[in-house]
């Protein structure tokens, strides 16, 4: 479970760091390359964009209280990596969606669509596998 906990340690800090640099300073956040610049993207999914990093900086916490859980083991961990695991499938599920449609109607989506598909791929592969595991060890907390 530690190895989960790390990998769920790593995807808040950077999914969390990054987001709350784009709510602070979106123009920095283009700058180092951490959001699609003016130009590269529909308008309307740059707007998208801005809000998520928003929305993100406020939510993505949770993803700590996961990893946290999965390290410690305590009798609250299933429901907390549940609600985390809930949350990328969504997000991922929500922007894969977004975005392939975006391409399938000849928008821009900013980014190298192969390096896109494979982080969000890599975010639904972590929350099914930590979803499995600990519905299989839900015996183990508490």
């Amino acid at each position: 479970m530690r190895i989960l906990a790390v990998l769920w340690l790593i995807a808040f800090l950077i999914g969390w760091v990054g987001q709350l640099i784009s709510a602070v300073d979106f123009e920095t956040a283009q700058g180092w390359g951490l959001q699609e610049k003016e130009g590269t993207i529909n308008p309307h999914a740059l707007l998208e964009a801005r809000a998520g990093a928003i929305w993100d900086a406020l939510v993505l916490w949770v993803f700590l209280v996961c990893a946290l859980a999965l390290w410690r083991k305590p009798k609250w961990g299933p429901p907390v990596i549940f609600l985390s695991c809930g949350m990328m499938l969504y997000f991922s599920g929500l922007l894969l969606s977004s975005r392939l449609h975006m391409l399938a109607y000849g928008e821009g989506i900013g980014l190298n669509p192969v390096f896109f598909f494979t982080v969000f791929t890599a975010h639904l592969i972590l929350a099914l596998f930590t979803f499995f595991f600990v519905w299989t060890r839900r015996g183990e907390f508490g």
